[in-house]
């Protein structure tokens, strides 16, 4: 083998090693960056979608309205009871939400106050229920009508 000159194969660049350094670094901040922004958007539409302090008020009102009526219905209070807590937690409910103290106001002024419209409405057809003996007044039409004004309060 005279003559013939062997060659040592050439040596790889350094390049090459940084630039596949360089490639997974980019792929793992491109996945951070789109962790850290979905994440962001999601806590930011959660946050969106949390109940206000107004709903949770509804919430525990409507809660108490399902325990009267649980409660009627076992017989544990009249129709005449039931319109009485019925009235009464109509006003403290229009007090914790506007801050309106109509539980202490006499019925004609409640009926008269604009900003409670069909609140004061209610209010006044369910004094005749709740102070005479015998009323015609249904206490599941009671109900129902109290759940539909508290949840367009």
């Amino acid at each position: 083998m005279d003559g013939v000159e062997i060659i040592e194969p050439p040596q790889y660049s350094v390049a090459w090693p940084i630039l596949a350094l360089l490639c997974l670094l980019a792929i793992i901040g491109t996945l951070l960056a789109i962790r850290l922004v979905t994440r962001w958007a999601a806590e930011r539409a959660a946050w969106a979608r949390r109940p206000t302090e107004s709903d949770t008020v509804k919430a525990e009102f409507l809660r108490v309205l399902a325990d009267l009526r649980r409660r009627f219905d076992a017989g544990e209070i009249g129709t005449r009871e039931a319109h009485q807590e019925l009235v009464a937690l109509l006003r403290l409910f229009v007090r914790r939400t506007s801050g309106i103290a109509i539980d202490t106001e006499h019925l004609d002024a409640v009926r008269r106050d604009p900003e409670l419209g069909r609140m004061g409405e209610l209010i006044g057809r369910l004094y005749e229920p709740s102070f005479s003996l015998a009323s015609s007044a249904q206490m599941d039409e009671s109900l129902q009508e109290a759940r539909e004004v508290i949840r367009a309060w």
